[in-house]
């Protein structure tokens, strides 16, 4: 269902645009950081009001951004005795992603823009994978910095061939299930899209 007719717009769609952009910024800075749950509710409660400023309080979509738990959590195998852990990234992370889908909706409707959620979600993807992964903090923190790089130079255009590559060789070097993720998003480097390609060029 497309999100724009299924919403009962309160703001015009430029101002909106740029609330969840201002939101998505905020979270991505958020999660270049070390987490502390009260940093991610204190950010969780301020884009909920945004949605619902803008949305209305019983609007389906600000229900759902509602419904993302911060407290999800997942079984660290590696450690003896098994230990559950919390991990407030991963909600962060769900919650960047509806933000961007919302704003892609938005953008391809009323700016005929590319989408951007093929990247956004192999992004997404490889970060959970990291997280849920348990490796030690030296080296999860170390990937979560090399593919935080690769999203914000691939998506701004800012980042070049050589970098490219000497990222995904860490990568490799450390895990290579997690660098076989990363085929689909080498694939999307080499498409002509929005000028991607010129990275490996540069």
């Amino acid at each position: 269902m497309c999100i724009i007719t299924a919403m009962s717009i309160k703001y015009n769609i430029k101002d909106m645009i740029i609330t969840l952009q201002d939101r998505v910024k905020e979270v991505e800075e958020i999660l270049d950081m070390e987490l502390h749950e009260t940093m991610a509710s204190k950010w969780m409660t301020k884009t909920t009001k945004s949605l619902t400023n803008i949305l209305g309080r019983d609007d389906q979509y600000v229900k759902a951004f509602k419904a993302i738990d911060l407290n999800t959590s997942f079984i660290v195998e590696t450690l003896s005795p098994n230990v559950e852990v919390k991990d407030n990234r991963l909600a962060l992370e769900d919650a960047r992603i509806f933000l961007v889908s919302l704003m892609d909706e938005l953008e391809s409707e009323y700016r005929s823009a590319p989408g951007i959620m093929d990247m956004e979600s192999i992004f997404a993807e490889i970060n959970r994978y990291i997280s849920n992964h348990g490796y030690n903090s030296v080296i999860k923190n170390d990937l979560h910095q090399r593919i935080a790089r690769l999203k914000d130079g691939l998506l701004k255009g800012n980042i070049t061939g050589e970098e490219i590559k000497k990222h995904i060789r860490r990568v490799g070097d450390l895990d290579t299930e997690l660098f076989e993720r990363l085929i689909p998003l080498l694939a999307w480097v080499y498409i002509d899209r929005d000028g991607a390609s010129r990275v490996y060029n540069s």
